[in-house]
């Protein structure tokens, strides 16, 4: 009778030991999957911190039709007069303004989070990087036009680029306090029209977006060390416990916020790239195309998928 109970006892310490060990061995390879899919992650979001790696989108100014070579011809007027003013009337001859070629057709730059860079005219190198609101387009051409006209007076570029900005930002932050009542009202301000108030909104709006844009980085890069960190934690704590439904909740719970910070990023890009693609398309003034930093944003986010897929999936199929 002892042995009987003996060799039971064997046994019921044989099975828990194997269900012990079962939950492990199955999840050990998707465990592994996630970690090498996560540190890829957290790598590519260390490079969004070198200022002129992987633009998001790329802007080539274009030979436009009527309006628009009247638009960027008030424009240029305008930014050079302001930039005048702004630097206590220095005076700079007619024939060095034609030189600054920031609306010229064929004029290239790169948008970053933090900045843009402008290239050499018909060059494949990038003759400067300025920080600013990098998706801002407003705020990079008029600190295009602020470093030509700077470096034609031989004047500080600082000095004339934030008086341009404050009065810049002030204009649009009115333009679209206009549209407001506007819409309230139905009455459109003297010297105003309706597509006037539009595009006044439209650009206190990239204005909002680029600013806080311009801080993605660091919070993608937070999210995602704390996201590769938990997996590495989740991986210590609970694969050797026999519970192994509530390892996959856990780690489906860590990659969602990192899964939702790359998706609301990379939606709210693309809805900026198709929205003022289709402005700049309409009056032909230059194509905005999709450079590496908005690829590999995409490709991160089917990565990111790819691992709450795989989790998921394992919890439908989990019969324990």
């Amino acid at each position: 009778m002892a042995i009987k109970l003996s060799k039971r006892s064997e046994e019921l310490d044989r099975e828990v030991n194997e269900k012990f060990v079962e939950a492990p061995k199955k999840l050990t390879s998707y465990l592994l999957i996630t970690l090498v899919l996560s540190v890829i992650i957290f790598i590519q979001n260390l490079y969004l911190l070198n200022d002129s790696t992987n633009p998001q989108f790329q802007l080539v100014m274009k030979k436009g039709n009527n309006d628009s070579e009247e638009i960027l011809s008030t424009m240029k007027n305008s930014l050079l007069m302001v930039s005048f003013l702004a630097h206590d009337f220095k005076a700079v001859s007619l024939d060095t303004i034609e030189n600054i070629d920031t609306f010229d057709a064929g004029t290239k730059y790169d948008l970053y989070y933090n900045g843009y860079g402008k290239y050499e005219f018909n060059s494949s190198e990038i003759s400067y990087f300025r920080e600013t609101n990098g998706l801002d387009i407003f705020e990079d051409l008029i600190n295009d036009v602020a470093v030509q006209v700077s470096g034609i007076s031989k004047s500080n570029t600082t000095a004339l680029v934030n008086p341009l900005m404050r009065t810049f930002t002030h204009t649009v932050g009115s333009v679209s306090e206009m549209y407001d009542e506007y819409k309230a009202t139905g009455d459109i301000p003297e010297h105003f029209n309706e597509d006037t108030l539009k595009l006044g909104r439209s650009a206190n709006n990239i204005e909002k977006f680029a600013k806080f844009m311009k801080n993605y980085p660091q919070i993608s890069i937070i999210i995602s060390f704390i996201s590769t960190l938990s997996l590495f934690v989740l991986v210590n704590v609970m694969l050797f416990r026999n519970d192994s439904k509530r390892l996959i909740l856990a780690v489906v719970f860590t990659e969602s916020f990192q899964t939702i910070c790359l998706f609301c990023s990379w939606a709210s890009q693309y809805r900026y790239y198709y929205k003022l693609n289709k402005v700049l398309t309409r009056f032909n003034l230059a194509k905005l195309t999709i450079a590496n930093g908005y690829t590999f944003l995409q490709i991160m986010l089917i990565l990111s998928f790819t691992i709450q897929a795989i989790w998921i999936y394992n919890f439908c199929t989990k019969k324990n």
